[in-house]
């Protein structure tokens, strides 16, 4: 009876943990062609995270990330400051960016992390953007579902 109880137990913690992941339920990946006069961003998130990430362009947001997931954002080209911020919180993501020179028929790849920061005043989890080389993201990106974006 005792080993009933731990095994009921056991999988209804397994189950709760599931349903806090959020994970990208959009088609699988598939590459976009874009006019040659704009630049495409592809931002994607191969971890399992429990909340949603908002990605922002220069302070405005353009999209959302989950767990396994990825979206295209098309674009001018540019100079833009990309950053990141849980779904959850208020913040804009200004602290966590990376900055990119956006070029005319080009396409960049973005990859969201956490990264383990312990500086003695921050310590914790942090998401992460860091820019990933094409051969790298094609071997990540088919493996990921779209992250269907709905109006920020």
């Amino acid at each position: 009876m005792v080993k009933r109880r731990i095994i009921i137990g056991l999988g209804a913690a397994i189950a709760s943990l599931a349903g806090c992941i959020s994970e990208a339920t959009g088609p699988p990946f598939t590459p976009l062609s874009v006019d040659r006069d704009r630049a495409l961003v592809y931002f994607y998130l191969c971890d399992s995270m429990g909340t949603p990430f908002h990605i922002y362009a220069d302070g405005q947001q353009i999209g959302e990330l989950r767990s396994h997931g990825y979206f295209p954002y098309v674009t001018t080209p540019r100079i833009v400051t990309f950053s990141v911020a849980p779904k959850a919180t208020a913040d804009d993501g200004t602290g966590l960016a990376v900055l990119l020179g956006l070029k005319p028929n080009h396409t960049y790849f973005v990859q969201l992390k956490l990264v383990d920061v312990n500086t003695g005043i921050r310590k914790g989890y942090y998401p992460n953007l860091r820019i990933v080389g094409e051969e790298a993201a094609m071997r990540e990106l088919p493996q990921l579902r779209l992250v269907e974006q709905s109006s920020p």
